[in-house]
């Protein structure tokens, strides 16, 4: 599995005009499972989902786990940019999750390392968002938790944790591991609540009109686990 992982050192970014459309059902959000979602995501983008890297993921999740946006981009290292997601804030747990997004040709890709996108939904459905989201700092009102992937290493005196397989543990401040490496995919998360937009600002998105709630924590999922 860790073979797998040596990653491929790209060039820098340039789209060109072409893009196909991808939609798709995703069934229920209390049902979904990330990496079965990636690859229907493929099936649909016609591109191979062990073939690409993840370039930014951003998923809100209800207080009960339910996942209630998701935004996903990536590149495929055919030369592809994959932009797909949705938001579903009303119902989470009775609506039927439909993905929209694109893909398209481009001339390059980046210059740094892309983690697999495959690893990283693996991870995300091994751990589970709940149990991240259950190590979090909580006051009751928070609305939603947010999760994304991070590419730097963890500070000392952050919240930091380990999957081992079955749980996560505390990271030590002084844990070798809280320093960032492919072997690992790393999530930080954090509780948002609500915030009403003062009278004379224009309508923005939802996302934007939450804010951070007690600090984020920071997860470490082994490859070696998935």
């Amino acid at each position: 599995m860790i073979a797998a992982l040596v990653l491929v050192t790209l060039l820098a970014v340039g789209c060109r005009s072409d893009y196909r459309v991808i939609r798709l059902e995703a069934g229920h959000a209390s049902a979904i499972r990330m990496a079965s979602l990636w690859n229907d995501i493929a099936a649909k983008g016609d591109f191979d989902p062990d073939n690409a890297g993840i370039q930014q993921l951003w998923l809100e999740y209800s207080p009960l786990g339910v996942l209630m946006s998701a935004s996903i981009q990536a590149f495929t290292f055919d030369y592809e940019f994959v932009q797909v997601g949705f938001v579903n804030y009303e119902r989470p747990t009775d609506d039927r999750v439909f993905i929209s997004g694109g893909i398209s040709s481009v001339a390059s890709l980046p210059s740094y390392s892309l983690l697999p996108a495959a690893f990283v939904f693996r991870a995300i459905d091994e751990a589970g968002p709940s149990s991240m989201i259950a190590w979090l700092n909580r006051n009751g009102s928070e609305e939603r938790f947010v999760i994304s992937v991070r590419d730097l290493s963890i500070p000392s005196e952050a919240a930091a944790y380990l999957w081992n397989g079955t749980s996560f543990t505390n990271l030590a401040p002084t844990d070798d591991r809280r320093t960032y490496s492919t072997d690992s995919v790393f999530f930080v998360a954090y509780a948002a609540i609500g915030v009403s937009p003062q009278a004379s600002e224009q309508p923005s998105p939802a996302t934007t009109q939450y804010r951070e709630s007690g600090g984020p924590a920071y997860f470490v999922v082994p490859i070696s686990s998935l």
